[in-house]
């Protein structure tokens, strides 16, 4: 099957990984993936490396990332991407829980993202404080307008 999706639309998976593959093998041409009720954890695997290599799966054209319903705790355990697997983003929204435990997508994405729009637990806050992201964010004259601030009880 060649992969020629531009846009992607993922709600409601049962069982099965099928998802992931399917948004791995359109990586090269994606424009916009929305994603409902999806775990931290394949999320995470969308953006390793094929065949479990330790590099990022990049996705050169995805401009919209919509994740409307992340589930589970970020774990620093799972491997993270190395560089930003989304190069060309502009639009950034996550309800639930933010699927990276590092600030990588945020730290890179500082000059492309336009729009972002998640929800901040407690320790999502204190680790992208440790890092500046928001700082940096804002220093570099970035045009996001909108941080949802969600401060949760820790979970």
């Amino acid at each position: 099957m060649p992969n020629t999706l531009r846009s992607l639309s993922i709600s409601r998976h049962k069982g099965t990984q099928k998802h992931i593959e399917l948004v791995r093998h359109n990586a090269d041409t994606l424009e916009s993936l929305c994603v409902d009720h999806i775990t931290t954890h394949s999320m995470l695997k969308m953006t390793w490396g094929k065949n479990g290599g330790y590099h990022t799966q990049v996705y050169p054209r995805l401009k919209l990332l919509h994740i409307q319903f992340c589930v589970g705790q970020r774990n620093k355990t799972y491997r993270q991407p190395l560089a930003d697997p989304f190069p060309r983003l502009q639009t950034l929204i996550c309800r639930g829980h933010f699927p990276f435990s590092t600030p990588i997508v945020l730290t890179e994405g500082h000059s492309h993202i336009r729009h972002l729009d998640i929800d901040l637990d407690t320790d999502l806050l204190q680790a992208y404080a440790d890092h500046r992201v928001f700082a940096k964010v804002c220093d570099e004259s970035s045009m996001v307008r909108y941080v949802g601030e969600y401060l949760g009880t820790g979970s």
